[in-house]
């Protein structure tokens, strides 16, 4: 088991700097823009602050779940895998919010989305595996 709360602290830890980066943009911007509250208008403010917001809706709910899978004994590499599928879909997110133009296709917000939900459903169904047994 320490094995797979070890692959947990991993995870937290990148998905832990990928926040303070996000939100590090989003103050960047917002002092560029002179917007103490708000987006100012700007779209490059919005789409960072969606990011930001984004980030903090899924990635602490992917996190606890994935805690919950390794505390009820899954082996790490179960934990690895669903935590590199969630920080390739954060990062693919974080592409596609910030990188991407409103005229590419959105396939970084799609993959993004996928991936985080594949994560948090997959834990979810192994948690109540886990829980049930």
């Amino acid at each position: 088991m320490l094995g797979s709360l070890s692959a947990v602290a991993i995870y937290g830890g990148l998905l832990g700097l990928l926040a303070l980066a996000v939100s590090i943009n989003v103050t960047r911007l917002r002092a560029k823009h002179k917007a103490l509250f708000g987006d100012a208008e700007s779209d490059d403010l919005r789409r960072a602050i969606r990011t930001q917001a984004n980030a903090m809706e899924y990635v602490p709910i992917c996190l606890l779940m994935l805690l919950i899978v390794a505390s009820t004994g899954y082996a790490a590499w179960v934990v690895h895998v669903l935590g590199i599928i969630l920080v390739v879909g954060r990062l693919a997110h974080v592409y596609g919010m910030l990188v991407q133009t409103e005229t590419d296709q959105p396939l970084g917000r799609a993959v993004g989305a996928l991936f985080t939900w594949i994560t948090l459903g997959a834990t979810s169904v192994l948690a109540l595996i886990g829980g049930l047994s």
